[in-house]
């Protein structure tokens, strides 16, 4: 009990470290009311006397419904992303506008593979635009998250050219051998969203009132070391470092132990 407190102790001083650290907003949180509505299928179809209890406690579930209403009607200024959007759509040929845009429940969303050759992307490539569409495109990303995780994202983009030079592959792997694609109409109210993807990135963006969810999302990088440039994910291994070397080998094993078994 007593080492179980230190680590969560520890465990605790670095989630303070990264609840310090900014990063895109609202990144991984579903909506308010998708998060209700999760709760009370999985309780109704599972958990029948959880159902019972909250139909015979009627005050509480209007309370909750009324939270979750407080939450998804807070003003975290949906018009912004609305904007860099219809900036975006203002910028494209109506050719363009049939290859980028998708309905929000098109099966599309999952359309993405790491490498660059197994099949075509949706949307527009960005090396394929003009220089002010793709300028639009990259406002609609930095929009969408903190200064913090759009440079990370940019980052890893500049790392992706930075190999295809090494490769010599500029043509397959560049700064702009990304696809970007929107799904629905955007709105300061409705559900709508878009994708950014490529080599080593993929964001999935979708907002809802100015909830906003991303997820899945990938960011990686390669090469891990170079002469030229840090590494992309320096300070969270630092970190991760700092965190492993604080166990003490019981935990550390218990530590890899549980790591294994979510593998």
């Amino acid at each position: 009990d007593a080492e179980a407190g230190v680590l969560e102790g520890q465990v605790a001083d670095v989630a303070a470290h990264e609840r310090r650290t900014p990063r895109p907003r609202e990144a991984l949180q579903p909506p308010a009311g998708a998060r209700e509505h999760r709760v009370r299928t999985v309780d109704a179809g599972r958990a029948p006397r959880h159902a019972r209890e909250r139909r015979e406690q009627p005050p509480r579930a209007a309370a909750e419904l009324e939270h979750a209403a407080a939450l998804a009607s807070h003003d975290v200024a949906p018009e912004r992303d609305v904007a860099a959007a219809e900036r975006v759509l203002s910028t494209l040929s109506d050719g363009q506008l049939r290859r980028f845009r998708y309905p929000l429940d098109a099966p599309d969303w999952r359309g993405w593979s790491n490498p660059e050759f197994v099949f075509h992307r949706n949307g527009l490539r960005l090396e394929d635009v003009a220089d002010d569409q793709a300028e639009a495109l990259l406002d609609l990303v930095s929009a969408s998250l903190s200064e913090e995780g759009y440079a990370r994202v940019r980052e890893a983009m500049a790392l992706n050219g930075f190999l295809g030079e090494l490769t010599d592959l500029p043509n397959v792997m560049n700064e702009r051998s990304f696809w970007v694609a929107m799904f629905g109409t955007p709105s300061a109210t409705e559900p709508w969203g878009w994708q950014l993807s490529g080599h080593h990135v993929c964001l999935n963006f979708v907002t809802v009132s100015g909830r906003d969810v991303i997820s899945p999302a990938f960011i990686g990088g390669e090469p891990a070391l170079s002469d030229t440039r840090p590494p992309l994910f320096e300070a969270r291994e630092r970190l991760a470092f700092r965190l492993a070397s604080s166990l003490t080998p019981e935990q550390r094993a218990a530590a890899l132990e549980k790591a294994a078994i979510a593998r």
